[in-house]
């Protein structure tokens, strides 16, 4: 008769523990935020200029994000 419990705890399996979300600390000197509606208008920009082709809003964005928040800190 086989053993119910058997594979109940199996000791070859290891957990490892969840990685810790670090969040960037940046200076409130540096510190320079852009509109959501700049950002999606520029996004915008780049996905009319790509051609409206779609599965690439993601990146869009981001690039819309750090071209804006660039553009901030030059004129600081």
């Amino acid at each position: 008769m086989s053993n119910p419990n058997h594979n109940a705890h199996p000791s070859h399996h290891h957990v490892r523990p969840e990685e810790p979300i670090v969040t960037p600390v940046v200076p409130p000197s540096t510190k320079h935020s852009v509109s959501t509606e700049s950002v999606a208008k520029r996004a915008y920009e780049k996905f009319v200029a790509r051609g409206r082709t779609h599965g690439s809003d993601r990146e869009d964005w981001v690039a819309a994000e750090r071209e804006l928040t660039a553009r901030e800190v030059g004129k600081a």
